[in-house]
């Protein structure tokens, strides 16, 4: 026994002393990535070879949370063999999503000569920082916040407010959040914003619900919007770190309506608005909500407010307690028919008819029947092209809010018929116009011509006579 762990011993030095004789021959001159926030990150290496270096491929990863292998491998384009290679690539995050500040991101460089040896760089680690602001920092037990705008006191209201939804959250799920939330408070939507990638220009609060980070656009004299925005945007990252997993699909009416009812009272904008929209008829349907909400400003206003009733009305009518177990089915994977049919023994169209006669509303028309589909697992393989999406939820601005009239301004969504028939009035009123434009032209072109020749007519008559 003796002898063989000493054999043992003996063949992992020598395995170490090989892998550091063959990787000798690689020399790394420059390795380093740099930050141009929020829009890429330019990696670049130099490095020489005693053989000639055939291959070079970057591999990078980030500390959000992933399905399968978190890391992924890219071979950049501009590569040329030879003993000395300088390699660059350029990750274009408007290409693959924003990386919020706080991001941890990791690489290195693996090279492989001619002779089929392999070396592969230390593993490096860049912060993504947004350094446009001069951050000062609180924090609680569970939450990091930084801001620049306005006084110690503001912000210990802010993180206040935050502690207290997580640790409402942790109580009724019955779970710990164990790594602290990272929060950034903006003072304006336009500095958040610019802060991120295609933010809708009415968004007032980004939850980065696999990194742990929230953004917020929160000016000093708004603490009691701000206290709501933080409930929001914290519900979607405790939430989506209790349901992480590889087959878990939250649809959005839930996702949202949660967050809001975390908020507490439901705002005066949201309740006009599903008020009208009740009156009007014009409500969207569950199996709607349950997609990605509009980019048009009033249909995604309405789809929260559908979406925080329908939540209230569960609650209301089942109880708090069920709540976790309707999020338990979706982290296992169930589609929204079975994981409701489960725990309320109705499905979409159950809870449709349920909720409108709940909030008073007319009955939907021609419900479309779709049976409850298998669970399927998303894949657990990395992509091997680009780096994966980063995922957020948007909170609209006070500042968007404070423009509508809760009870005459906000008007519900217009259909995809309606607006198919504008366009099309559009393009007809558009070419009679561009007709009769034209038409005005060749008619003076005409008369222009005629005067001419009425005139050189004149001369010709007065020359003869």
């Amino acid at each position: 026994m003796m002898l063989q762990r000493f054999f043992s011993v003996r063949c992992g030095l020598v395995s170490l002393v090989l892998s550091a004789f063959l990787q000798a021959g690689f020399t790394v001159v420059d390795n380093r990535a740099t930050l141009d926030f929020p829009n890429a990150i330019d990696f670049h290496l130099e490095a020489t070879s005693q053989a000639e270096i055939v291959s070079a491929r970057l591999e990078i990863r980030t500390d959000a949370l992933a399905c399968g292998e978190s890391a992924t491998q890219i071979v950049p384009d501009d590569f040329t063999p030879g003993q000395s290679v300088t390699v660059d690539w350029r990750w274009e995050l408007r290409r693959t999503g924003a990386l919020p500040p706080g991001t941890l991101v990791w690489w290195r460089w693996i090279l492989q000569d001619a002779g089929g040896e392999q070396y592969e760089t230390p593993e490096e680690q860049l912060i993504i920082e947004d350094d446009t602001h001069q951050w000062q920092q609180v924090e609680s037990d569970k939450i990091v916040l930084r801001w620049y705008n306005g006084t110690e006191d503001f912000a210990r209201l802010l993180l206040d407010a935050g502690q207290a939804t997580v640790d409402s959250l942790e109580e009724s799920l019955d779970f710990t959040v164990d790594e602290p939330i990272q929060v950034y408070v903006y003072a304006t939507p336009t500095d958040m914003q610019s802060a991120t990638l295609f933010a809708p220009g009415w968004s007032g609060g980004l939850a980065f619900t696999n990194h742990g980070t929230l953004l917020m656009a929160v000016g000093p004299s708004e603490e009691t919007w701000g206290q709501r925005v933080i409930a929001h945007e914290l519900n979607h990252i405790v939430v989506g770190r209790y349901t992480f997993s590889c087959m878990m699909s939250i649809p959005n009416w839930f996702g949202e309506g949660f967050a809001m009812y975390s908020e507490g009272e439901p705002e005066a904008y949201y309740t006009n608005i599903l008020n009208e929209a009740i009156e009007a008829d014009r409500l969207l349907s569950v199996r709607e909500l349950g997609q990605i909400f509009s980019n048009d400003p009033d249909v995604a206003l309405l789809s929260y407010a559908q979406s925080q009733s329908l939540v209230t009305f569960l609650i209301e009518k089942y109880g708090e307690d069920k709540i976790p177990l309707l999020l338990d089915r979706f982290k296992e994977g169930y589609s929204e028919d079975r994981a409701l049919m489960e725990v309320y023994e109705m499905d979409r169209n159950g809870l449709e008819v349920a909720w409108r006669e709940w909030v008073g509303a007319a009955p939907m028309q021609d419900i479309v029947l779709q049976s409850a589909t298998t669970p399927t697992p998303y894949p657990t393989f990395a992509p091997i092209v680009e780096p994966p999406q980063a995922v957020s939820e948007v909170r609209p601005t006070q500042q968007y809010l404070a423009t509508l009239d809760p009870g005459i301004e906000s008007k519900p969504p217009t259909s995809s018929t309606d607006t198919s028939m504008w366009n099309g009035a559009i393009l007809l009123v558009g070419s009679v116009v561009m007709i009769c434009i034209a038409g005005v032209a060749i008619l003076g072109t005409v008369v222009v011509v005629g005067l001419i020749f009425l005139r050189r007519q004149q001369k010709d008559v007065d020359m003869t006579g």
